[in-house]
């Protein structure tokens, strides 16, 4: 196939902020910063089963670009990523790495910081979800929720998908080939089967907040985009919010339940308070190492104040001390998320922070896939494009440019290495690398300027 006539491992570049793509992705989200001018940008924190990959370095690309243009616009930025490290599937890969849980996490977590490094992503926040000021928050909502009467003890029999950390729906499973019949039990992402799986677990009254999200969607919507994504959740709210189970008994790794020990807090009602805690850890550039702005771990007590605090201090967003500490900026403004997990925060969060008393998110953006032979590219499905190859061949400044700019972003876009050379070739090389050249000849025709071979 082509090679590029790009210098291989090439510098980082003034190419680095990628203006024109970001302010794209801004136009395409129309999403503002709050009246104070704090802007608060999220990935979703990775599952750190294994290490990453190009899906999710697309999804954390799109949410730097976006943060860059924002600083440039003047808001001050929250940038939150991190890792989602707590579940059934991670205790797995860890055993059969030979690693305890914590070594596992700490490895892969080790991939993802590195990762971000080799990228140039900017993100001002790191969070693990098995630090101790996370589990504080996780511990402090719970409780709130749970003193609301939104959570219950009962018992849920189906079919349930490890990989995707939740029960499936009949008419969500597949046959092997992905297709729908009846009796499939296979999920339709991971093409794999979900065995049944019957357990006693705490529950949270999702259903008691239908009418609360479908006010949401009613009164902003651009809550969820793109449209059409949009459109699909209001049809799913519509057939009928349903309560979900926010525990699990066969999971030891995890944080434990308040007030059920022998149970630990289901997947996602912990990795979604990642976002919350992750404003109060010492703040943190790619490598998640803190630079002081606080001095340690909050403690259960002091994210109780928090929470509370929060939730008088109504959508405002910003100002105010509890717990010894200063306020973060509050409600997100974006989450930058796949759409495989578009239910959980465009419903579920939304529920549950209405439960607890706090401001719900201003957007959610849900992207599509990236793809491989026309399949989902991901860890579970094993067919995924190593970042780290490509960045080694082409550098972080061409893997940032065709990832922006070739994908319409929002739907899905499958990756191909000889379009991927010509896009880089074309665009960089040839349209901005003959701009530069003309305008150095330019400068030193008319100006007089001499240039460095460095420049």
């Amino acid at each position: 196939s082509p090679r590029p006539f790009l210098v291989r491992n090439p510098p980082r570049s003034s190419l680095r902020s990628f203006a024109s793509s970001s302010a794209s992705l801004s136009a395409s989200t129309s999403t503002s910063s709050d009246s104070t001018g704090n802007f608060v940008i999220t990935t979703p924190l990775y599952y750190v089963n294994a290490a990453p990959h190009m899906g999710s370095s697309y999804t954390t690309l799109a949410a730097d670009a976006m943060a860059r243009y924002k600083r440039l616009a003047g808001a001050h930025v929250e940038f939150v990523t991190g890792c989602d490290e707590h579940g059934e599937k991670i205790a797995q890969a860890a055993a059969k790495a030979g690693r305890t849980p914590q070594e596992h996490v700490d490895a892969i977590a080790g991939e993802y910081a590195a990762l971000w490094r080799r990228l140039d992503i900017s993100n001002d926040r790191f969070v693990r979800t098995t630090s101790a000021t996370h589990r504080a928050f996780v511990t402090a909502f719970l409780e709130r929720v749970w003193d609301r009467g939104d959570v219950y003890q009962d018992a849920y029999e189906g079919h349930y998908c490890v990989d995707c950390e939740e029960y499936k729906d009949e008419k969500e499973l597949v046959n092997a080939a992905g297709e729908p019949e009846e009796g499939a039990d296979c999920c339709a992402i991971h093409r794999r089967p979900c065995p049944i799986r019957k357990e006693e677990n705490y529950f949270f009254k999702c259903s008691s907040y239908q009418s609360q999200v479908e006010a949401l969607l009613s009164a902003e919507p651009s809550l969820v985009s793109p449209a059409f994504r949009r459109n699909e959740i209001a049809t799913t709210v519509a057939e009928g919010v349903r309560d979900f189970s926010i525990s699990r008994a066969a999971s030891p790794w995890g944080i434990p339940v308040p007030r059920d020990e022998s149970q630990t807090v289901y997947v996602w009602f912990d990795a979604l308070l990642g976002y919350l805690s992750a404003l109060y850890l010492p703040h943190a550039g790619a490598d998640g190492d803190g630079n002081g702005d606080a001095t340690r771990d909050v403690t259960l007590e002091e994210a109780r104040e928090i929470l509370e605090a929060m939730s008088t201090r109504g959508v405002e967003g910003s100002g105010g001390e509890a717990g010894g500490r200063e306020l973060a900026p509050w409600p997100v403004n974006v989450h930058v998320i796949g759409k495989d997990i578009l239910r959980f925060h465009s419903v579920y969060w939304p529920a549950m922070l209405t439960s607890a008393g706090l401001p719900t998110p201003s957007r959610v953006f849900s992207h599509g896939f990236l793809t491989k032979d026309g399949l989902k590219m991901g860890k579970s499905m094993g067919n995924t494009l190593d970042p780290i190859e490509l960045l080694d061949a082409y550098g972080a400044d061409a893997v940032r440019f065709y990832f922006l700019k070739s994908i319409s972003f929002g739907n899905d876009g499958d990756f191909n290495e000889e379009r991927f050379i010509n896009v880089v070739n074309d665009s960089l090389a040839n349209d901005v690398g003959n701009l530069v050249n003309r305008c150095l000849n330019l400068l030193r025709k008319n100006g007089g300027v001499r240039f460095s071979l460095s420049a």
